[in-house]
């Protein structure tokens, strides 16, 4: 859900037009790593980055931290499909 919000530079401008309205579908995660337990009472701040586009597919960089240090990290692949009348794809 994070790493959606890396679109919307690109997006927005078609959702501002009124072409699409569109919804970001999660297809996958590759190379996760999870390297710190992240605990309540931590704070966690999670960096994502558009890494490749291919048509609809979407690849994300993502890391998240605590206090300055790598917690966990994934590449994480998502499609981004034309939601049609206004229905979810689910």
């Amino acid at each position: 859900q994070i790493a959606s919000f890396s679109l919307y530079p690109i997006a927005i401008k078609k959702m501002e037009a009124g072409l699409e309205k569109y919804q970001c579908v999660l297809i996958g995660a590759d190379e996760a790593r999870f390297r710190t337990p992240v605990v309540p009472g931590d704070t966690l701040r999670v960096y994502t980055k558009v890494s490749a586009c291919r048509s609809s597919l979407w690849t994300f960089e993502c890391q998240g931290s605590v206090r300055d240090k790598v917690v966990a990290e994934a590449k994480i692949l998502a499609n981004l499909v034309p939601l049609s009348r206004g229905k979810t794809i689910f």
